[in-house]
């Protein structure tokens, strides 16, 4: 199944990719139905936290970023970031030079989705040590009643369009 990801950082300064070191794994389950695509407007906003406030303000070890794509049942599929940044907790305490709502929006755009029944997704944050800094952090998006979205097809287009 072909997964494909673009990560672009245009001419911001305090991001240059050369910077941004760490390993990257992605993990597709078996049972996962390949004409069905995540929508970037869901993950990239997650993506971009987990490599901006995690993985680039590492100091002492390498980063690692991990994204699972599974079958939790028959009709609920789970999408799981997860990396060894430096947690919600300590990036919280950082001078931040701007506001960042992109998961929020993220958030936002779910919830009216599930309220219009045109989707019924979930997403969790956890941090990976409860209450310890620099444990990282993991998002699951859960998406139910998968083969809803495939049999609609509104949005989400199947790999053979």
């Amino acid at each position: 199944m072909p997964i494909v990801f673009h990560f672009r950082y245009p001419s911001d300064a305090q991001h240059p990719p050369e910077r941004i070191k760490f390993d990257f794994e992605i993990n597709v389950g078996k049972d996962v139905n390949p004409e069905f695509n995540i929508p970037p407007m869901l993950t990239q906003p997650f993506i971009e936290n987990a490599i901006n406030h995690g993985l680039n303000n590492l100091a002492e070890r390498k980063g690692k970023l991990e994204l699972t794509i599974k079958m939790l049942e028959r009709d609920v599929l789970s999408f799981i970031i997860k990396d060894n940044g430096i947690g919600r907790i300590k990036s919280s305490t950082r001078v931040k030079s701007h506001k960042s709502r992109g998961t929020q929006i993220v958030k936002e755009r779910v919830d009216t989705l599930n309220e219009t029944n045109y989707f019924n997704v979930k997403i969790e944050t956890s941090d990976l040590s409860e209450g310890v800094p620099d444990s990282g952090t993991q998002v699951v998006i859960t998406f139910h009643d998968m083969n809803t979205f495939l049999n609609r097809n509104n949005g989400i287009q199947s790999s053979n369009n």
